[in-house]
């Protein structure tokens, strides 16, 4: 009896040295903010791994909504004779910057504009006023562009409580991470390209008609610059779901951009054009849903910039895929950093990352 007992003792202290002590020290690699856990940026690798695992089981549990998986889509039909186009951005009626980037945008358009079919969209959440919405038709209207202001407030999030009820509308960077990946192309079905102008950006050097540009050049996603995902939870957990996506759908990635899948490209894409069509492809559309499916655009902050790039890597042509050239511009909020296609420049110097 004595030996059952010793033996049952040294049973528990052996479970408590291994097992038991996994939670603490996964709880220590997690910090809280607005009631959401996110990693460590500053924890050591053991810690990293121990998240990284614990992520792998939350992916498998979200991931059951889209097992069904779409077959790989082909070519994109061809586009009309004279293509439909959206520029776009999201605004609000205090944004300081809104006004230079549509005089930026009118300036390099006016000659070209007359050949085209283009249209200027402004998604925002909250109301524009009548004197704000006149400022942002004027300069647009003066060259024959379409004007749209459209009200984007049911795609925000509603994260919920502990006690499970439900917080109030979230915007802010998370809604706008959701909505350019995926709540953007629900508008878009009408337009054959779009042509993304944040509105803190300002064209700078443009002197080509860049939609003749794109739609010659078959164009499906044109970017100026491409870099490392510079943030360190996405790094860590959105090549994770990748993973289990591809496993879990047998994709075939088409367009892996010369680096390996665990590696979170993303692209400076607050000025870049895209074809409507390609991100409508039901394989693609099931992609950007299921990534959406995760929470973790709201949990981790998981940017549009990097989802949009694994949604070209993993179903792109090849052939689709183009750098700007002849382009520059500058971001406003992120201290007038010039973006150019060979790096950001600041002061005229080159840095390595905003």
């Amino acid at each position: 009896m004595l030996t059952v007992i010793v033996c049952v003792v040294l049973l528990f202290l052996a479970v408590a040295a291994s097992g038991l002590s996994t939670p603490r020290v996964l709880q220590s690699s997690f910090r809280v903010r607005d009631g959401r856990r996110l990693a460590d940026e500053n924890s050591d690798e053991s810690k990293n791994n121990l998240f990284v695992e614990s992520e792998q089981a939350a992916i498998t549990e979200r991931y059951h909504a889209y097992h069904r998986c779409p077959s790989q889509t082909g070519p994109l039909p061809a586009t009309p004779p004279r293509p439909k186009w959206a520029i776009i951005t999201l605004s609000r009626p205090s944004d300081p910057y809104i006004l230079q980037r549509n005089a930026a945008i009118v300036s390099k358009l006016r000659p070209y504009a007359s050949q085209h079919n283009i249209t200027s969209i402004f998604f925002s959440e909250e109301v524009i006023p009548e004197s704000v919405e006149k400022q942002w038709r004027s300069g647009f209207e003066s060259i024959g562009v379409a004007v749209k202001i459209i009200n984007t407030a049911k795609y925000a999030y509603y994260p919920l409580k502990e006690d499970g009820s439900s917080n109030e509308a979230v915007f802010g960077y998370r809604y706008m991470c959701k909505f350019f990946a995926l709540d953007v192309y629900k508008y878009l079905k009408p337009y054959d390209f779009y042509f993304r102008i944040d509105s803190d950006c300002f064209l700078q050097h443009l002197n080509f008609d860049i939609l003749k540009w794109a739609e010659d050049s078959r164009v499906e996603y044109a970017y100026l610059l491409r870099k490392i995902d510079a943030h360190h939870i996405t790094q860590l957990t959105l090549p994770l779901f990748i993973a289990r996506y591809l496993g879990r759908c047998s994709i075939n990635p088409t367009c892996p951009m010369d680096v390996p899948l665990s590696t979170c490209l993303n692209f400076y894409n607050n000025v870049h054009i895209g074809r409507v069509a390609f991100f409508l492809r039901p394989d693609v559309q099931h992609f950007l849903h299921a990534t959406n499916s995760t929470g973790r655009i709201l949990d981790y902050r998981w940017g549009d910039s990097s989802i949009q790039a694994y949604a070209i890597r993993l179903f792109m042509s090849p052939k689709g895929l183009r750098q700007i050239p002849h382009l520059t511009y500058v971001h406003g909020s992120h201290a007038n950093v010039t973006i150019t296609p060979l790096g950001a420049k600041k002061r005229g110097v080159y840095i390595r990352d905003q």
